[in-house]
């Protein structure tokens, strides 16, 4: 019984008694008439043993009808798991294996020993663009990008060139206003044919130019000439400014050919988008012209790229890890940068997954396919710096990494990294590079399934677990006998 502190008695004949008992069934229950009558008494007087022990019979009857604490605390933990019920069926989802790797007929540890008969050798991952080291300057990355290109071009305007036009000249920049590009200078002193096609054609990375300022004399205000690669037009940046702000016109779809033999179109080639024709002016419009960062031929030096490390065995197999990755990336005025990488384990389980903000601003968010927004990055992302130092815990020297134009991935990443899986090599287009098929395409036609369907852009976890279980059709396809012949004697043993 409760007592307030000015010693009256709280405690009424309504008040649930702690011990769930209640009376012996040969005892009779008494009226509400002597209920109250107890209720009046003063603390001094001895209660009944009625009420001592506990309720009457009604009384039972009646809690037994009211639910209990236990029983409020399961109907609102029932009420908030029916209420998040879609996040519960998406965590499932994620935890459920691949249907892919419930298919394969053997081990992790057999399925990365195969694996490796796919990796890249190191003439393939310079071919490929991807970030290696170079022989030129120790501890320095090295990123070559091959001159061939489509036959297509990306050019929408049909634009009409001055034979008798001054021909552009990059040069340290003056006092000039930072709205146009500038101009070459009128005093007589000139460059020859050879000192213009260093310039253009082997143009300096803005990676370099910022570690490189000590012994380049205001590198960061030097203009320099970039190609749009959205629609094709040349536009002038420095270092970490933009010089040309024009907007951009451009399609965002693919060139496709036309094949219906009812359609007017047939055997011409039109844009996806829109179904513009080849050569028409572009559907959508940019803030400003956007380039990926890399340019034809040799890139950098680079500096601030981290390289996997040496690291102890995943499992008493002998087996290091495989995981596939990938990565969303937007535009800055350095190129592309990541906003958001997933790392996936061969179940399909997701390992690592994070939003990353880029260390230079962004022009461009790409949502229509990387499906970032300013939202996204505002409170949950982390910097590059703490992203690869999570990432090097995972992935160690010799793990293997999959995934589709990986290049792009480690570039973003800055990760160097030669145990490397990439499914565009894996599954190559008939023409061969610089043609890849797209990971749309493969998802479609091997492992029948529609994959980067929604408006809002792509999954970085499900275009992971594509790359993952292309490779996991890839090997059981083609170790077909040997995997067999393994499940025959662990049979027959």
């Amino acid at each position: 019984m409760d007592f307030s502190s000015n010693g009256k008695y709280l405690t009424s004949c309504g008040d649930e008694d702690p011990d769930p008992g209640g009376l012996a069934s040969g005892e009779s229950s008494s009226s509400s008439s002597e209920c109250n009558k107890e209720s009046s008494r003063s603390p001094s007087v001895e209660p009944s043993p009625r009420t001592k022990k506990g309720l009457s019979r009604r009384q039972r009857k009646n809690r037994r009808r009211e639910p209990s604490s236990t029983e409020k605390q399961k109907k609102t933990r029932a009420k908030k798991l029916s209420s998040s019920e879609p996040d519960i069926k998406k965590c499932m989802m994620e935890v459920r294996p691949l249907k892919q790797f419930s298919k394969f007929p053997g081990a992790c540890d057999i399925f990365e020993k195969l694996l490796r008969t796919y990796m890249l050798t190191p003439d393939q991952l310079l071919l490929y663009g991807y970030p290696v080291e170079t022989v030129y300057c120790y501890g320095s990355v090295m990123i070559y990008k091959s001159p061939r290109a489509p036959t297509h071009t990306l050019n929408y305007k049909k634009t009409k060139f001055d034979v008798n036009a001054r021909e552009f000249v990059p040069k340290y920049e003056s006092n000039d206003s930072g709205q146009g590009s500038s101009s070459s200078s009128d005093s007589g002193d000139s460059l020859d044919s050879e000192e213009l096609v260093s310039v253009s054609d082997h143009e300096i990375s803005p990676h370099h130019q910022l570690h490189k300022s000590s012994t380049w004399p205001m590198a960061h205000s030097m203009q320099y000439e970039r190609t749009c690669v959205r629609c094709g037009d040349i536009f002038y940046t420095t270092a970490n400014k933009y010089i040309t702000r024009e907007k951009c016109t451009y399609h965002w779809g693919r060139l496709r050919g036309v094949y219906s033999p009812g359609d007017k179109n047939h055997g011409q080639k039109e844009y996806n988008c829109c179904r513009g024709k080849e050569g028409s002016p572009g559907c959508t419009r940019g803030r400003v012209h956007v380039w990926n960062g890399i340019i034809s031929g040799a890139n950098g030096p680079f500096e601030d790229y981290v390289r996997t490390q040496p690291g102890k065995c995943h499992s008493l197999d002998g087996t290091y890890g495989v995981f596939a990755v990938d990565c969303e990336m937007c535009y800055t005025v350095r190129g592309l940068e990541c906003t958001k990488v997933s790392v996936v384990d061969v179940e399909g389980r997701a390992i690592y997954d994070a939003f990353v903000k880029p260390e230079n601003e962004i022009v461009d968010y790409n949502t229509r396919f990387s499906g970032i927004t300013a939202s996204h990055l505002s409170k949950q992302a982390k910097p590059l710096r703490q992203v690869q130092s999570e990432l090097l815990q995972i992935i160690n020297e010799n793990t293997v990494l999959i995934g589709h134009g990986l290049e792009n991935d480690l570039r973003a990443l800055k990760i160097v990294h030669c145990n490397v899986v990439d499914t565009a090599h894996s599954f190559p287009h008939l023409k061969g590079l610089p043609y890849k098929r797209s990971l749309k395409n493969l998802a479609a036609t091997v492992l029948d399934r529609e994959i980067q369907c929604e408006d809002t852009g792509h999954d970085s976890y499900e275009d992971a677990c594509t790359c993952m279980e292309l490779m996991l059709w890839r090997v059981r396809k083609d170790f077909r006998d040997y995997l067999e012949s393994r499940i025959t004697i662990k049979i027959h043993l």
